[in-house]
C-alpha cells in the first residue's frame, strides 16, 4: 500500500490506471467462495505478488484498526471509498457484511445507491 500512496500523492502516472486487486474467489477452476478472505488473500498474494515497483496490477492488501481513520485518509486521497470486510466466506453482491462507505467529494462517490445495486 505504501508505493500505491506514493503513486497517489505525485501523480506522476499521468492518466495510466492501476487496478487494484483485493480478493480472489476462483483460480484454474478452483472455486474459492467459501474459504475464509485471509486464506483468499494469501493464494492471491503469491499469484500476484508484492512489489515495489509500478505495473498494472497490484496486490490490494488489507488494513486492520481504526476505520474512521483509515477513511479520512482515503477522502484526503480523493479515492472513491473503502468497503469494511469482515474476515469471512465471499458473499456476492450488497452484504451487511461488507458494509461500503463513499467518499461525498469523489468524483464516483455518488454515481450509484446503495439502494439502487441491492
Amino acid at each position: 500500500m505504501v508505493f500505491l500512496t506514493s503513486i497517489l500523492r505525485s501523480r506522476s502516472r499521468g492518466g495510466e490506471v492501476i487496478l487494484v486487486a483485493f480478493d480472489l474467489i476462483e483460480h484454474d477452476g478452483d472455486d474459492l467462495r467459501e474459504r475464509p478472505l485471509v486464506s483468499r488473500k494469501r493464494r492471491l498474494a503469491k499469484l500476484i505478488g508484492k512489489t515495489t515497483t509500478w505495473r498494472a496490477i497490484q496486490y490490494g492488501d488489507h488494513l486492520f484498526g481504526d476505520g474512521p481513520a483509515i477513511f479520512d485518509h482515503v477522502c484526503q486521497f480523493g479515492l472513491e471509498g473503502i468497503v469494511s470486510k469482515h474476515v469471512s466466506f465471499y458473499h456476492s453482491g450488497p452484504s451487511k457484511m461488507w458494509p461500503k462507505s463513499k467518499n461525498p467529494e469523489s468524483a464516483t462517490g455518488d454515481s450509484e445507491s446503495d439502494e439502487d445495486w441491492r
